[in-house]
């Protein structure tokens, strides 16, 4: 392994234990900087080392028994061989090991996020895309027997509105929170549309797919409607 591996994914653990040291420490840092002055300038010198890496986002990902370090930093390479842009972001994920295992880069990246989309016991790894357009792109990642595999691509959730994570929340569906959940893409293609069609996506057939869509407008005319049926 690397130098540079080793220190990423020491800095990583020791990032997430140091943002909760600091978040519940704020009060005190006078005091803790008395008693432990070698220990609060540690924290300080890796927040340093991870601003010079230009990390933006850290996610633990834990799925199929793996543990996996998510990782988006801007680095000084074009998104593409052809591309005009002298920078992009890449996203590395790294094995318990600090071995990269999967590998994305765009003009754009981020949104890091876990879903539950296949089953109630297991995640995925969700991530946006942004080539420099007005639209950005969803890309959602499963693990399983070793291998990645994109459950959603880019082309099938490409966006304008954003998107959000629902539980199945319907008549005859019980405990929807334990269940795995539905994603709602506002695609909004094709320009500014004053009623962009939300995409809904399931599993179905064992398989996690766009099962129909509704418009944006509809929906919000029942919530509408809901809320006004409850004032009177």
């Amino acid at each position: 392994m690397s130098i540079g591996k080793t220190f990423l994914l020491i800095a990583l653990v020791s990032f997430s234990a140091a943002c909760g040291f600091l978040i519940g420490q704020q009060s005190n840092v006078i005091v803790i900087a008395q008693k432990q002055p070698a220990e609060t300038l540690k924290i300080f010198d890796l927040i340093k080392k991870i601003s010079a890496e230009k990390i933006s986002e850290i996610k633990f990902w834990s799925n199929d028994g793996k543990v996996f370090y998510c990782v988006v930093r801007q680095v000084d390479e074009p998104p593409t061989g052809d591309s005009m842009f002298k920078t992009s972001d890449k996203l590395s994920i790294y094995d318990k090991s600090g071995k990269i295992v999967y590998e994305a880069k765009d003009f754009g990246l981020g949104n890091l996020e876990l879903g539950r989309f296949l089953k109630s016991d297991e995640s995925e790894i969700m991530f946006s895309t942004n080539g420099g357009g007005t639209d950005s792109f969803l890309n959602i990642l499963s693990y399983k027997n070793g291998k990645f595999t994109e459950i959603v691509n880019d082309e099938a959730a490409q966006y304008r509105g954003g998107y959000f994570m629902l539980p199945q929340y319907r008549t005859g569906n019980k405990t929807a929170y334990f269940n795995p959940s539905q994603l709602i893409v506002i695609q909004q293609l094709g320009g500014a549309d004053e009623n962009p069609a939300a995409a809904v996506f399931r599993t179905k057939d064992n398989k996690f797919q766009k099962v129909g869509e509704i418009k944006m407008q509809e929906l919000g005319d029942f919530i509408e409607t809901q809320i006004a049926r409850k004032k009177n």
